[in-house]
This record gives structure tokens, sequence and C-alpha cells, in this order.
């Protein structure tokens, strides 16, 4: 990851490997080098990362892994990283009350004015971006306050795959170049 914090980040590697064995892999990393002493769950071919539940706090993140099985014998890996449900489902349902609030008043002040009355509802067209101004904001202190961990996710499931990648995504060659944390420097 570079030092501005991605929205939502997203990798995908190919491995060599069956979604069993790289499960076990990622498993055998999780249980003997785990300094954040990263917990998960998984069902099937889909697997859940997250902090421990005594660090964890509101904009802590979550890695969901989903590993796809393909004809040619290899298996695509994909990843992303985002908040728990529970706060990404809170964040959408309050900029959507926000928005939908901001053109109802629209279309009620405009009736409003239409009808030659006072347009009072305009003055809640202001409110609700600054509304949504401020959820952008809090967004951005929260994916601040998330990075360390998003970081530690990253890098305890790349010491366990990196060695058997195939290919990866471009997106993600590029972050290597301009992660700290992957180049050393």
């Amino acid at each position: 990851m570079s030092d501005s914090v991605e929205f939502r980040p997203r990798f995908k590697y190919r491995l060599k490997l069956s979604p069993e064995e790289i499960t076990a892999l990622i498993e055998r990393q999780l249980q003997n080098e785990n300094p954040a002493d990263i917990r998960w769950r998984s069902a099937g071919y889909h697997l859940v990362l997250r902090t421990p539940p005594e660090t964890r706090h509101f904009w802590s993140p979550q890695m969901d892994i989903n590993l796809l099985k393909e004809e040619d014998g290899t298996t695509t890996v994909r990843g992303l990283i985002g908040p728990l449900p529970t706060v990404w489902t809170m964040y959408v349902f309050f900029y959507a009350v926000l928005a939908l609030g901001g053109l109802t008043a629209l279309m009620l002040g405009g009736s409003q004015f239409a009808l030659g009355k006072n347009p009072w509802a305009w003055w809640l067209v202001p409110i609700s971006l600054v509304g949504s101004l401020l959820m952008a904001l809090f967004a951005q202190f929260g994916k601040k306050l998330a990075d360390k961990e998003m970081r530690d996710l990253k890098n305890v499931v790349e010491q366990a795959l990196l060695p058997h990648v195939v290919a990866e995504s471009a997106s993600m060659l590029a972050d290597k170049k301009n992660d700290p944390a992957i180049t050393g420097s």
C-alpha cells in the first residue's frame, strides 16, 4: 500500500496450489508468525481475517479472501480489505439518508417556489451537503486510524503466499514499489 490510504484496497494473485493448500498456508502463517495476533475464520473457499477483539476499534478493518479454482489447475486468490460489514452498512445508510434528504428538500423547495410560497425546504440542501462532507471527513479519519491494521492484514497474507505466486494484478505490483513495509525502505 502506498502512503495514501486506498478506499477498500483489493489484491489478486494466481497460484499453482489448490484452495485447500492456500488455506493451509495462510492458517500456518497465522499460527506461526502472527505478531499482530490476527484472527481468522474460514468457510469453504472463503477466509475472513480480523484484528483481535481486544484491540479492535470502530474503524478496524477486516480482510475477505476468496479462493477460485481455475480450469488450468491454478487458484485465483482475491482479497478485499475494508471496514467491518456493520460499519460499511451504517456508512452507506447515512450517505443514502443525506442524499435522499437533500433531493427531497430540493424538490420540495422547487415546488414551494413554483407555487409562489417561501421555499424554506431549500435550507435543508446545504445541511445535507455539510452532513455528506462531515461523513467523508469522518471516513478519511477512520481510514488513517485503520492504516496499520490494514498493513498487518496484508503483510501476513503476502508472507504466506508471495513465494508461491505465479501472477498478480498490475495494481499490486505498483503498490509494492511504494510500500515501505514491502520494499524495506
